[in-house]
């Protein structure tokens, strides 16, 4: 029942109020709508907390109080600073400053020992410092897949649910979260031809503020276990395709001296004819064989056999792209 409760009480609210928003975002010069999503979801993550606080019979995993402040902070912290970033009034350095600033912060609360218990200093904040860097370059990487509309809420829904599965401590604030982008995917699709419906944004407002999350959610879900465990190479399996996006994003631009930038497969699907659904389908269709495969690694205890066979299908799915756009 709270689980139902969780994903229909979101969804409603955003997708019952999105238009409203859309106007005000308009009228406010404001270039995208992800931010509600963030105040949204960050709102009914500390009401979730509040009333787990009271009715404590739920076996989470974490203190309520320490994970509330990750998301809720996140939500409140980062809208305005990633909105400064989208309307120009930010630059990009001080904007990821800001951003491994609050990611070490709540590392700090989450894992006051660190994830191996370094009693020394220097390899105790190397270990922080180190998961804050990660965290944001994984944060940027998942918010520049929306190059299509629809696409990142997608697969916001497919990683919100695997966690829900995997990862039972944290379940109710995924479905929080799967909630509000089923809600958002109402106006957040790619347009059908002759459509005049309006169009929500997610940008990277919106965008950044689900891969700080997703980010979040996996550490705090690896937080009473080893990182050897089954639920760490799940995860990774699960978040394999922004990964290896900006991976070899960053070869590309490292090699070939370009501007680096991520969603290589999603703008080659473009160049070679694919648009709006046509990219959508094809990037969602490979996320849910990654989802398939990191929920059947954890069942089965074979995560890293899994994992393996994530980076075969990507690996393929390159070559598929990379066809396409020959045969174009």
């Amino acid at each position: 029942m709270l689980d139902a409760l969780a994903i229909v009480l979101p969804f409603i609210l955003v997708s019952a109020t999105l238009t409203k928003v859309m106007a005000y975002s308009h009228s406010h010069h404001r270039p995208t709508d992800g931010w509600y999503i963030a105040l949204v979801g960050g709102s009914l993550s500390l009401l979730a907390m509040v009333l787990i606080h009271f009715f404590p019979t739920f076996d989470f995993s974490i203190t309520f109080v320490d994970y509330a402040i990750v998301v809720f902070g996140a939500g409140v912290v980062l809208r305005p600073i990633a909105q400064a970033k989208e309307q120009g009034r930010l630059g990009c350095k001080t904007f990821n400053i800001a951003m491994f600033i609050l990611a070490a912060a709540a590392l700090m609360l989450l894992l006051p020992q660190g994830f191996y218990g370094f009693e020394a200093p220097v390899k105790l904040w190397a270990e922080r410092l180190g998961t804050a860097a990660l965290w944001v370059l994984f944060a940027n990487a998942y918010a520049k897949q929306d190059i299509v509309e629809g696409q990142l809420a997608l697969m916001t829904i497919l990683v919100c649910i695997a966690f829900s599965m995997m990862a039972k401590g944290i379940a109710l604030f995924a479905l929080i979260l799967t909630g509000c982008c089923m809600g958002f995917m109402r106006f957040n699709r790619p347009a059908l031809a002759g459509s005049k419906a309006p169009t929500a944004q997610m940008g990277l407002t919106g965008g950044f503020w689900l891969g700080f999350i997703l980010f979040g959610l996996a550490l705090v879900s690896l937080v009473p276990h080893p990182l050897t465990n089954a639920e760490c190479l799940g995860l990774l399996t699960l978040l394999l395709y922004p990964i290896v996006d900006s991976l070899q994003a960053g070869v590309i631009s490292a090699f070939k001296k370009v501007p680096l930038r991520n969603n290589l497969w999603a703008a080659k699907l473009q160049g070679s004819g694919a648009m709006g659904w046509g990219v959508v389908l094809r990037t969602i269709s490979v996320n849910f064989l990654l989802f398939l495969l990191s929920i059947l690694g954890y069942v089965a205890h074979q995560s890293l056999y899994t994992l393996c066979a994530g980076g075969l299908i990507l690996a393929i799915y390159h070559v598929y792209v990379r066809w396409l756009c020959k045969v174009k």
